[in-house]
C-alpha cells in the first residue's frame, strides 16, 4: 500500500532497487532504477546489486532461501536495514544491522522526510546507524500522532 513512497525513496536516494516475488510491480519494469527480481528466479543484475551493495534497505521483505541463496554470502558486504511491521519476520534468517519494526508507509515517509531535511546526503553523509535511529524515532512519532490525535 506504499508503492508510490517506495519509488519516491529510491528516486530521492538515486539507488538501484530490486523486488522479491511478493513485491513484483512496486517499482515498475520501466523504472530506470529497477534492476529486477531478486533471488534464484530473479535477474542477474538484481542479484549482483544485492551482492555488491554496501547498504541494503529491505522494506517488508521476508528473506527466505529462494531470495538469499547461501546465507553466508547474501549481501555480505552490506549493512542491512530491515523494516517490517511484524517483529517475528525480522532476523528470521538474515540478521539486520538496523532492525526497524513499523508500518511501511509511515516508515518510508519518515525516510523521505529525513532525506528532504538534508540529513542523508550523497554517499551516506549520515552513518547507517544514525539514519536508522532517526527513522525509528520518526516512525514512532507518526504512529503516536496517528493513533492519539
Amino acid at each position: 500500500n506504499c508503492a508510490f513512497e517506495i519509488r519516491e525513496l529510491a528516486k530521492k536516494l538515486n539507488i538501484p532497487a530490486v523486488e522479491t516475488l511478493m513485491a513484483r510491480g512496486v517499482m515498475g519494469d520501466e523504472n530506470p532504477l529497477f534492476f529486477g527480481m531478486l533471488g534464484m528466479h530473479g535477474e542477474f543484475a538484481a542479484n549482483m546489486a544485492a551482492h555488491e551493495t554496501d547498504l541494503l534497505i529491505s522494506l517488508g521483505a521476508r528473506f527466505d532461501d529462494r531470495v538469499t541463496g547461501r546465507l553466508d554470502e547474501f549481501a555480505s558486504k552490506a549493512k542491512i536495514i530491515h523494516v517490517d511491521i511484524d517483529p517475528t519476520s525480522i532476523a528470521k534468517l538474515v540478521v539486520p544491522d538496523y532492525p526497524i519494526v513499523g508500518d511501511l508507509k509511515i516508515t518510508v515517509k519518515a525516510m523521505i522526510e529525513s532525506i528532504e531535511e538534508n540529513e542523508f546526503k550523497q554517499k551516506y553523509a549520515l552513518s547507517a546507524n544514525l539514519f536508522a535511529r532517526k527513522i525509528r524515532k520518526k516512525t514512532f512519532q507518526a504512529i503516536y500522532k496517528e493513533k492519539f490525535s
